[in-house]
């Protein structure tokens, strides 16, 4: 009977050894968690920063085309005035 008490408590004392080390990794598992949080946010904000570049390079183009646009808006009224003006000199 003795050896068969000394075993049961050997079995709780690994059973607790056991939950200990299970509370252990849990623990250890959002360390990690929490270390690679900041490295993910560094790479976001990297991500971000690109595409914010990106986005800005776009919208210059953007606006350089809107500007084209517009000059080409002005000649083309400018020429039709012209042409109308042609045209009302030539009809009698």
């Amino acid at each position: 009977m003795v050896p068969a008490a000394i075993q049961h408590q050997n079995q709780i004392k690994l059973r607790q050894e056991n939950q200990t080390l299970r509370q252990q990794l849990d623990q250890l598992s959002k360390l990690r968690e929490e270390n690679d949080r900041p490295s993910n946010l560094v790479a976001q904000a990297s991500n971000s920063k690109l595409q914010a570049s990106e986005q800005f390079s776009e919208l210059l183009g953007l606006r350089a085309e809107v500007g084209q646009l517009r000059q080409q808006t002005i000649e083309l009224a400018t020429l039709q005035k012209e042409y109308q003006q042609i045209h009302n000199q030539m009809t009698p």
